[in-house]
C-alpha cells in the first residue's frame, strides 16, 4: 500500500485543505464518533449510535444527524466529559448546579453538533476540507477531542504533552495498544489544529476576507 504523505492545512480560496492518510482519518473519526456517543446521555435527548457506521458507508449522515429530543440532563460523572462541561463555580455549589441546569444541555448539544460536523468532514473524501466559515467550529471540535484524550492519557501539563510527543516520534510510546492509539490521535488532532489556527491567524493579520 502506498503511504500517503501527510500535509498540514493550506489555504485554497475559501477553503482550508489538509492531506491526511486514510488510517489516520479513520482513527480520528472513530474517536470523534465515540465522544459523540459519550455525550448523548447528557444532551437534551437521545441520539443514534454514532460509532456504528463506517465513514463513507452512507449511514453516517443519518446517524450523526439524528435530532435530539428534550429531556433531563444529569451532570457527567466521567472526568473526561467533565473537562468538556466543567463546573461553573467551585466555591458555590448552588450557583454551579443552577448554571449547569440552565446551560449544560445546550452546551452539550452545541459540542455534539460540531463533533458530528467534524466526523462528516473526516468521512467525506481523501482530503480534509474545511470551509473558511466553518473553521472556528472545526478547531473547537478538535479542542474537545484533545480535552477528552488528555484526560484518558493523564496529561495535565504542557511538559507532559511535549514528553508524549517526543516518545511517539522516537517510537518509545508506552502502555497498552489503546493508550498508544489514543496518543496518536491526540497528537494528530493537535497537529491539524495548530496548522489550521495558524492559517486563520495569519489571514486575520493580513486582513484577509
Amino acid at each position: 500500500m502506498t503511504r500517503v504523505t501527510m500535509r498540514p492545512f493550506r489555504a485554497d480560496g475559501d477553503r482550508y485543505v489538509a492531506e491526511v492518510g486514510p488510517d489516520e482519518r479513520y482513527a480520528l473519526w472513530r474517536v470523534t464518533a465515540d465522544v459523540v456517543e459519550m455525550l448523548a446521555p447528557h444532551a437534551s435527548g437521545q441520539g443514534g449510535p454514532a460509532s456504528a457506521a463506517e465513514p463513507g458507508s452512507g449511514q453516517l449522515d443519518d446517524l450523526l444527524g439524528t435530532a435530539w429530543s428534550s429531556g433531563p440532563v444529569a451532570p457527567p460523572t466521567d472526568p473526561a466529559l467533565r473537562r468538556l462541561v466543567p463546573d461553573a463555580s467551585r466555591e458555590d455549589d448552588a450557583v454551579g448546579q443552577e448554571f449547569r441546569r440552565l446551560t449544560q444541555a445546550d452546551l452539550v448539544d452545541e459540542k455534539s453538533e460540531r463533533l458530528r460536523h467534524l466526523a462528516r468532514l473526516l468521512g467525506a473524501g481523501d482530503a480534509v476540507v474545511v470551509q473558511r466559515a466553518d473553521a472556528d467550529r472545526f478547531a473547537g471540535a478538535l479542542t474537545d477531542l484533545r480535552l477528552v484524550l488528555a484526560e484518558r492519557l493523564g496529561l495535565t501539563t504542557d511538559e507532559q504533552v511535549e514528553r508524549l510527543y517526543d516518545d511517539v516520534v522516537a517510537g518509545r510510546a508506552r502502555g497498552s495498544d489503546a493508550r498508544r492509539a489514543f496518543a496518536g490521535v491526540f497528537l494528530l488532532a493537535g497537529w491539524l489544529q495548530e496548522s489550521l489556527v495558524g492559517l486563520m491567524l495569519d489571514q486575520l493579520r493580513r486582513g484577509a476576507t
